[in-house]
């Protein structure tokens, strides 16, 4: 028994170092200005992430080939806080005026983000191309329950990014809050 109890403890031990240790994408934003702007994505670092090991790619309209490969390593190694990757073209005076929450020195600016509120994105191992954490499936979004069309998408919490998109671990909003 004592034995059982050793290895279920290091089981747990193993499989919480694995997960506490993840980049995990908790809310995309389709923003209300002029060209939908700003377009901002929410990453939060779980426990101390170093985010050169990782890089953020998107899917956008009918695509199947992810693209659009953004290295996150600008970010730096993070420990539980939250950082942001902002749609290119959009300044970070903007993004952190229109959403008084996001902090310039916790951003970077991507054209990753340049995405219509019905695209998908993910973050890999870089060295692995290991899927670490995605948002949205399949073709276009338009139409689809996960649609984020000036609006938002908001991961809910105390769910954990599993290497696929499951829509029950999200809150959408109506297409349109934002306008």
């Amino acid at each position: 028994l004592g034995m059982k109890k050793l290895y279920t403890l290091s089981f747990i031990l193993l499989a919480s170092t694995r997960f506490s240790q993840t980049p995990v994408i908790t809310a995309l934003v389709d923003g209300p200005c002029s060209g939908g702007t700003p377009k901002v994505l929410e990453i939060y670092a779980n426990g101390t992430v170093d985010f050169t090991l990782f890089t953020l790619e998107n899917q956008t309209n009918a695509n199947t080939t992810w693209t659009a490969p953004q290295s996150l390593s600008a970010l730096g190694t993070r420990t539980n806080e939250f950082v942001y990757v902002i749609m290119t073209n959009v300044s970070l005076a903007l993004a952190t005026k229109e959403f008084p929450g996001i902090v310039a020195g916790n951003s970077i600016e991507s054209s990753t983000m340049n995405l219509n509120g019905d695209d998908k994105v993910r973050i890999i191992n870089t060295s692995t191309s290991a899927v670490i954490d995605q948002f949205g499936t399949g073709g276009d979004g338009t139409g689809l329950t996960w649609e984020w069309l000036d609006s938002y998408a908001k991961r809910k919490n105390g769910t954990v990014p599993t290497g696929s998109f499951v829509e029950t671990d999200w809150t959408f909003a109506p297409i349109n809050t934002l306008d």
